[in-house]
């Protein structure tokens, strides 16, 4: 065998290594682009699934109500909270317990003797 043979050959396996090299390049792109693109598919038609008919639409429910609501009540000049406030009756003491708070005379709240029994 001469040069030139061992040169060409050289070439030609090179050029036949990068065919196969590009060949399973594509080949992988192709794949994981369609298992990509499937899974991508899944996934909205998981979401549209979960935002109509699962545990989304009670929630989408549940927030139209209290906005219909809240409307309504804007509409008919009240005032619409849909937290609820705190109870000013009670407050928490330096020792962890609750402790009710009377209302005098004026308004003001007090607290009620250590002592007493409800």
């Amino acid at each position: 065998m001469t040069a030139d043979y061992q040169e060409i050959r050289r070439r030609i396996e090179g050029r036949y290594r990068r065919q196969v090299l590009f060949g399973l390049h594509l080949s992988a792109f192709l794949f994981l682009f369609v298992v990509l693109g499937w899974g991508v598919g899944l996934l909205i038609h998981y979401l549209d699934y979960y935002y109509e008919a699962g545990g989304g639409a009670e929630r989408r429910e549940r927030a139209i109500h209290q906005a219909i609501e809240r409307e309504v009540a804007l509409r008919r000049g009240e005032v619409y909270d849909d937290k609820p406030k705190r109870d000013p009756h009670i407050h928490l003491t330096e020792d962890g317990e609750l402790e009710e708070v009377n209302a005098d005379a004026d308004g003001y709240y007090t607290q009620e003797p250590k002592g007493s029994q409800r």
